[in-house]
């Protein structure tokens, strides 16, 4: 028992219990979003496509990973879902490359923190500044980039609760490393992701 006491110090349990509990927060949080379920929830005719998307998403597990292109539809679906629950204008683009490997996978709800990010704190309202997500695929890399009109009522958009969850989350699927790059400016927003998929 001594040994492996002395072998992993009492921080660096509760840094790895800490990086696992804000894992599973991050996943929760986009695997069911509220906000858009209130939105959304006696919405006609879109009430049943949703609560099928909601009970689909349910079913996921964390650790279990799903096809990319599973994934990219989850992303897509949200999106569409996104703008038909706001009653004022709302805009993005989502383009996509070289996604034709169906035999990449990654975790479940792993590239929605990123838009989520975009979409609730970022402007969004004017079609010339829409919400740009790109999706690339090169080899097995991906890579995911999303920017946004930047928001000046907030301080940063690189700093709130669900991204140091999602980079808990990231650290825990991915310890071999990955790369969350944060850029702004004063007119733009910029998140971007890389990583490598699960053959």
């Amino acid at each position: 028992a001594m040994f492996f006491q002395n072998l992993f110090s009492k921080a660096e349990v509760v840094d790895q219990e800490k990086i696992s509990d804000q894992a599973i927060l991050s996943f929760e949080k986009n695997r069911f979003d509220s906000t858009l379920f209130l939105a959304l929830a006696n919405q006609y005719p879109e009430e049943e496509n949703y609560k099928l998307f909601v009970e689909n998403s349910l079913s996921l597990s964390m650790n279990i990973p799903i096809d990319l292109a599973t994934e990219v539809a989850i992303l897509t679906n949200y999106a569409l879902f996104s703008k038909s629950s706001r009653k004022d204008a709302f805009f993005y683009t989502l383009e996509t490359k070289g996604l034709a490997d169906q035999q990449l996978k990654i975790f479940p709800f792993l590239l929605m923190p990123l838009v989520k990010n975009a979409f609730y704190y970022g402007y969004n309202t004017l079609d010339k500044y829409p919400v740009r997500i790109r999706l690339h695929l090169r080899g097995k890399t991906l890579q995911l980039e999303v920017s946004n009109r930047v928001n000046h009522y907030i301080g940063s958009q690189a700093e709130n609760p669900e991204i140091r969850w999602y980079k808990a989350r990231l650290q825990q699927h991915f310890p071999q490393g990955f790369n969350l790059l944060f850029n702004s400016n004063s007119n733009l927003f910029k998140a971007t992701l890389i990583l490598d998929l699960i053959k």
